[in-house]
């Protein structure tokens, strides 16, 4: 019996404490070589389109971009679920590629991606990986066939912007992720967002403005096959910037965390405290009978 008690006292515990957050990117943690390139917002932002698919830790955004990595890549983003070669050998046989083991041109990304639509000044040019975040970032907008846009195709579109009134943490019972109040509305944080914020902490963006976002019906941002999610759009992608100090806004933003700090430890103690309690209780009554 005194073990079903501990067992159940631990159990409750760690219930009790496990948070639930998001795995939100920055470009601090995203890749670790990114923080100080030019390109690291754009690449945030290319990231949260599916138009980047590595696992690797480094992203290497001087390098070139090789024709095969981009057929990878591109194959990915459509929901082709392929292999890698067989992404490859699908890239070949359409002609979105020539040789896999070359560095990709701008005259191949606009033709594959935009129809051929955009006029480049130098199409031959080899694409590095940093550029090729910055050209999806420059064109995403660009209306093609049927008025379709890259935004489209990743199912995703604008989202709000203006202050975040508010903070909601996620909920194990109603809510399992952040909910930021922006402009009057709210909004759930999907489970990989890309943030362009030196903060990967959702309540110290409370009081700070949203410039530019994306959203999206996808259940995961980063999911293969497209499906919407129940729950409505997600921010897949957010740029937040800080607020002035003399804004009021901000600096009640920058208060109420603190007293978050101060609360929860301390109802964290209390609950601990009643279940050791329990505990103790059961446990001499356990022995009495005994």
């Amino acid at each position: 019996m005194y073990k079903r008690i501990v067992v159940f006292v631990v159990i409750t515990l760690l219930i009790y404490t496990t948070p639930v957050h998001a795995h939100i990117m920055n470009t601090t943690n995203m890749y670790t070589d990114i923080e100080k390139s030019p390109d690291k917002d754009a690449i945030l932002y290319t990231y949260a389109l599916n138009l980047i698919f590595t696992d690797e830790v480094r992203y290497k955004p001087a390098n070139k971009l090789l024709q095969k990595d981009f057929a990878v890549w591109y194959s990915h983003f459509l929901a082709l679920n392929l292999t890698e070669k067989q992404a490859i050998k699908n890239a070949l046989d359409k002609g979105w590629i020539n040789f896999e083991d070359e560095a990709l041109t701008y005259r191949q990304l606009n033709i594959v991606l935009l129809e051929n639509r955009v006029e480049l000044e130098k199409p031959g040019e080899t694409v590095t990986r940093g550029g090729y975040a910055r050209f999806i970032m420059k064109y995403a907008k660009l209306k093609l066939s049927a008025g379709h846009t890259l935004l489209d195709k990743a199912a995703v579109k604008e989202g709000p912007t203006g202050i975040i009134s508010t903070v909601q943490e996620p909920n194990k019972h109603t809510n399992r992720l952040y909910t930021l109040t922006v402009d009057g509305k709210d909004y759930q944080l999907a489970e990989h967002p890309s943030v362009v914020n030196n903060s990967t902490d959702p309540l110290v963006w409370q009081g700070q403005r949203v410039k530019t976002s994306l959203v999206g019906t996808q259940a995961v941002s980063d999911r293969i096959d497209r499906t919407e999610s129940k729950e409505g759009s997600k921010l897949h992608y957010l740029e937040i910037e800080t607020v002035e100090k003399k804004n009021q806004i901000a600096t009640q933003a920058k208060k109420e965390p603190q007293q978050e700090k101060i609360v929860r430890p301390f109802l964290g103690w209390v609950v601990i405290g009643l279940l050791v309690l329990l505990g103790w209780i059961l446990f001499t009554r356990q022995n009495k009978r005994k």
